[in-house]
């Protein structure tokens, strides 16, 4: 995770890197996944947080790897995901 070295919009604060849970949802279908352990970096000042590249790509690939439509509400930690099966929680 590579650290940023300031925040944006003349934030003075600096932006920290932590690992974070984010939900995301299917329309139409309403189905939620739920990711532990996502790397961002986070300013302590405003709160705004930053995914890197590899990240975000990482994620739309997870998503899209899903079966279709989704069902109910999943569970799984983000380092996991990329190896043979991801660890439900």
């Amino acid at each position: 995770m590579v650290k940023l070295l300031s925040c944006t919009h003349g934030c003075p604060g600096q932006p920290q890197p932590v690992r974070v849970t984010r939900s995301f949802r299917h329309q139409p279908s309403h189905a939620e996944l739920v990711v532990h352990g996502i790397p961002v970096n986070v300013c302590a000042a405003c709160g705004q947080s930053f995914v890197e590249e590899e990240t975000a790509l990482q994620l739309q690939a997870l998503l899209q790897s899903l079966p279709s439509p989704w069902q109910g509400k999943t569970h799984v930690e983000f380092g996991a995901c990329f190896e043979d099966k991801p660890a439900r929680l």
